[in-house]
């Protein structure tokens, strides 16, 4: 186990790692249904991708009635995200990476999916889920998947996937680093425990569920940072309308230089 780890800053703050763990999608028909997405790789397999409240799921699953022959490759997830007025791959914040990621060049990260039960027969189905930052100019995560072992490439045709997460960056996103003050403060008044990793995620969330409550009450983001001895943000921009969600597309596997 180990304390919060701590950051120079105005005020003391925590930084976490953030997983989820919820049942994934499971949505049976080829489209795109609000933030859940399903595709058919070249070889049978099955990827579905879904989005809630800025928690992405990637899973995929082996062909129905596939032969015995027929095994699960190892996949990874090669992604980045796409922010509001730029078409440049961006990444988040190294203690937001899902376990196991690793950076590839300057703005790309490559995060393996987790086999569910590899000694089910075909391998079984890979899963990933991780959660994105709260940024109020997020607007999509761009990805490949990348078989590791056949050295090959699935894409949606000759684009990446796209899935567009602006809905669940809300409009007044909690900055990061107040919740990060918020979630030291906590572990400070509960007299600084060892905590584990999954512990601080819950105290991150905890602290992000209080300073909800208290701008439901009618307080502002600006005056919780001032309390807290944090500069307020800026006056926002005037922001243009997230486009729609891309509509799926059969993929096929095409090889990509890395």
């Amino acid at each position: 186990m180990q304390a919060f780890p701590v950051f120079k800053s105005t005020v003391k703050s925590i930084a976490t790692r953030r997983y989820l763990c919820q049942p994934a999608c499971a949505e049976a028909a080829f489209a795109v249904e609000g933030q859940q997405q399903t595709h058919r790789l070249q070889g049978g397999a099955i990827l579905y991708i879904s989005e809630s409240d800025l928690t992405v799921t990637i899973r995929c699953e082996p062909p129905e009635n596939c032969p015995g022959s027929w095994q699960m490759p190892p996949l990874k997830l090669h992604w980045g995200m796409i922010v509001e007025g730029s078409q440049v791959w961006e990444i988040p914040s190294q203690e937001d990476w899902p376990s196991g990621t690793i950076r590839h060049k300057k703005s790309a990260l490559r995060t393996p999916l987790i086999a569910e039960n590899p000694s089910a027969p075909n391998g079984g189905a890979a899963t990933l889920h991780f959660q994105l930052p709260a940024r109020s100019d997020l607007r999509e995560i761009r990805f490949a998947i990348f078989d590791t072992k056949n050295n090959h490439w699935h894409k949606d045709g000759k684009e990446d996937f796209v899935l567009d997460v602006s809905r669940g960056a809300p409009k007044n996103a909690v900055p990061d680093e107040l919740v990060r003050v918020y979630s030291y403060l906590r572990w400070e008044q509960a007299g600084k425990p060892e905590l584990t990793a999954s512990q601080q995620s819950q105290e991150f969330l905890a602290a992000h569920s209080e300073i909800l409550l208290k701008l439901q009450s009618g307080k502002s983001c600006a005056s919780l940072m001032t309390e807290v001895g944090l500069d307020p943000p800026a006056p926002p921009q005037l922001k243009r309308q997230p486009a729609p969600i891309k509509q799926a597309s059969s993929t096929r596997l095409r090889p990509t230089k890395e």
